[in-house]
This record gives structure tokens, C-alpha cells and sequence, in this order.
């Protein structure tokens, strides 16, 4: 029986069981149940498949609970998954379990975990998590927080932050011009004119995207 098969010895032949039970959407409750408990099997790409199949059962809370420890799974491409499930079902998750992935290595997973943030309504615990990130040692971390906090509205962030992820080459995520952009709006909207000494040194860069970037914020300045 192939059923038998998902406990079997070899992990090809588990992950080619599970398989099976998805391409012929056989969701059988003995069979459900036998797969959960491959979400812990020590093998990634079983508990992948193991997951695929439970996400594509109808959805509830159940399987919303059953699937929450593998968001600090270590194999990245199942973190996607589960936030993404978790994400379009939007269960009764608590948002800090979910912000946690905020500072995930993957940058496909936080940029999920973002995308989900701010299709929610503005938070004030959200907001406050977010304006800690601004001052995160990672500037990558920093950086993340940026898209949420200003596309939310939040007027008391710190500008000396956003100046320094403006001006700071070093950070992985600077070539992303929406961010970029976004920083420049913002600081266009909230810094002092006092600043445009500050932001002209910027035009000295190595990095192209730095001196657009500085281009663009002294022109909203001098517009003012």
C-alpha cells in the first residue's frame, strides 16, 4: 500500500509517497494525519512536500497551528511557504510571530512577510517593532523597515536614520530604487533645510544610485 510507504525507511520513498497523495488529491484524515507528521521529518525537502500537500487541503485553523513551527523552519524555501499559506488564509496569527521573520536571512521571505504588513492596517505595536528595526545594528534590518513606515504614515521617524540609509553604500539593499525612493520622499517632506550642507556631500559618492538619490532630495528641498 502506498500509504505505508510515507514511513518508510528511505526518505526518497517518503517524499515520493507524499507526492503521490498530492497529484491525485487523495486527502484521505489517516493520510492527513500520517503526513503532519513528516513536517518533522529530518529530511527538508520531506517536510517540503509534506507541507505542499497539507496547504493545498482546504484551509482552517487547524493546519494554520500544525504548520506555525516551520516558520523558524531552516530549509528557507519552506519559511515561504508557510508565510505565504498563513498570509493568504490570514488566521488569527499573532503578528510578533510573524514579524520575527522581519529579520530573516532570506530575502524572499521577509520581502513576504512586508508585503503582508502593509496590507494591514496601521498598527501601533506594528509601528513601534518597525521603528525598532531603525535602530537595528544591521543595516540591511534598517533598511527593511522603511517601506512599512512610510508607506503607513509614521511622521516621527528619526530623519538622521533615514539620512544615514540614504548616504550608507555599504547596505546590500541600496540598489533598490523603490527604497530609495521612498527615503527621499520622506526626508524631501520632514528634513531641515538646514540639512542640503549635509545631503550636497553625498554628490562626492562613488555610488551612482547615492548621488541620484541626493540629486533627487535637494531638488524637493530647494522646491519647498
Amino acid at each position: 500500500k502506498i500509504y505505508d510507504l510515507l514511513k518508510d525507511i528511505d526518505p526518497d520513498v517518503r517524499y515520493r509517497a507524499v507526492r503521490y497523495f498530492t497529484i491525485v488529491q487523495l486527502y484521505d484524515q489517516d493520510i492527513k494525519k500520517e503526513i503532519q507528521n513528516l513536517l518533522r521529518d529530518e529530511y527538508s525537502f520531506v517536510r517540503y512536500r509534506a507541507l505542499e500537500y497539507l496547504t493545498l487541503l482546504k484551509a482552517d485553523k487547524e493546519i494554520s497551528k500544525i504548520i506555525l513551527p516551520l516558520l523558524s523552519d531552516e530549509d528557507p524555501d519552506i519559511r515561504f511557504m508557510t508565510v505565504d499559506y498563513l498570509t493568504r488564509i490570514k488566521p488569527d496569527i499573532d503578528l510578533k510571530i510573524l514579524f520575527e521573520l522581519a529579520r530573516d536571512e532570506d530575502p524572499d521571505v521577509f520581502e513576504l512577510v512586508m508585503k503582508y504588513f502593509i496590507t494591514l492596517e496601521a498598527d501601533t505595536n506594528v509601528m513601534k517593532k518597525f521603528l525598532e528595526l531603525l535602530s537595528d545594528e544591521s543595516l540591511d534590518i534598517r533598511y527593511r523597515a522603511l517601506p512599512y513606515l512610510t508607506l503607513k504614515g509614521q511622521e516621527n521617524i528619526d530623519t538622521e536614520k533615514i539620512f544615514e540609509l540614504l548616504s550608507d553604500e555599504s547596505c546590500s539593499l541600496f540598489s533598490t530604487n523603490q527604497i530609495q525612493d521612498l527615503a527621499v520622499e520622506y526626508l524631501s517632506r520632514h528634513a531641515r533645510k538646514e540639512s542640503i550642507k549635509e545631503i550636497s556631500t553625498l554628490f562626492i559618492s562613488n555610488n551612482e544610485s547615492t548621488k541620484k538619490g541626493a540629486y533627487k532630495l535637494m531638488k524637493a528641498l530647494l522646491i519647498q
